[in-house]
């Protein structure tokens, strides 16, 4: 949540300016490491792995090669993008899952810790 703050920072000041290895660093870690948590405690708790977020880090971290010649606010609307694509994702999944009948990792998780009780 810092690093995304620190990233969100840096682009408003500076929008149309090019990034420093650092400021690049810090507008698409914070989401890249937001995802990857996500993934590793749904995989530690659920133990099934997020690929949608996994691929989603992936792509936050390519889009870092755009601020080489894209100044912050392209860099910026670029995360956003694999951040909505993602989401999009994720709700697709979860309409066909529901569509099938069957639980989401998470309500599978609670049904089998209710079980335990």
């Amino acid at each position: 949540m810092i690093v995304s703050a620190v990233g969100d920072e840096i682009v408003i000041v500076h929008p149309l300016e090019r990034l420093s290895a650092a400021e690049l660093a810090a507008v698409v870690a914070g989401p890249a490491l937001y995802l990857l948590g996500h993934a590793l405690v749904r995989l530690r708790m659920a133990g099934s792995v997020s690929w949608k977020r996994l691929g989603g880090a992936g792509a936050c971290v390519a889009v870092a090669g755009t601020g080489a010649f894209a100044p912050a606010l392209v860099v910026a609307a670029l995360v956003l993008a694999v951040l909505v694509v993602v989401i999009g994702l994720e709700r697709l999944a979860a309409h066909r899952r529901s569509a099938r009948g069957e639980l989401s990792p998470l309500e599978q998780l609670e049904v089998g810790s209710a079980g335990i009780r």
